[in-house]
């Protein structure tokens, strides 16, 4: 988690200078969110990626956004949780390149809502996205 926290003000403080290796961090963070057990960990996670996605380029941003989709289509509960977690906190911190993905996305979003019947968490996850 103190990792996570790092590499998110890292991005935060370091802007643009994130650029060059913004592809490698992406992959490493969202591998991690993914594996983590923790949920405070995940959200850390999570967080340090969508910092990091603002500086990336578009192809690095396209992959992360593929790569959650098909996370999410794995059908784990946590892998469901994980993928709504991350497109919420890309919804919140790079809003302009989150709307270019709205046809990726939103479908999952609406059909993630219904999904779940029992898991109020996982529904109010998917509603505020």
């Amino acid at each position: 988690m103190g990792l996570a926290k790092f590499v998110g003000l890292l991005a935060q403080k370091m802007g643009s200078d994130m650029k060059r290796h913004a592809g490698m961090l992406l992959k490493v963070l969202n591998r991690a969110a993914q594996e983590e057990k923790s949920s405070a960990a995940r959200r850390a996670f999570v967080s340090a990626c969508a910092s990091v996605a603002k500086y990336a380029s578009p192809l690095q941003v396209q992959a992360l956004f593929e790569d959650t989709v098909a996370f999410y289509n794995t059908g784990a509960a946590s892998a469901q949780v994980t993928a709504g977690l991350l497109l919420r906190e890309l919804s919140r911190q790079i809003s302009d390149t989150f709307v270019g993905y709205h046809a990726l996305v939103l479908p999952l979003a609406f059909i993630a809502r219904f999904v779940f019947s029992n898991e109020i968490f996982i529904i109010i996850l998917w509603i505020y996205l």
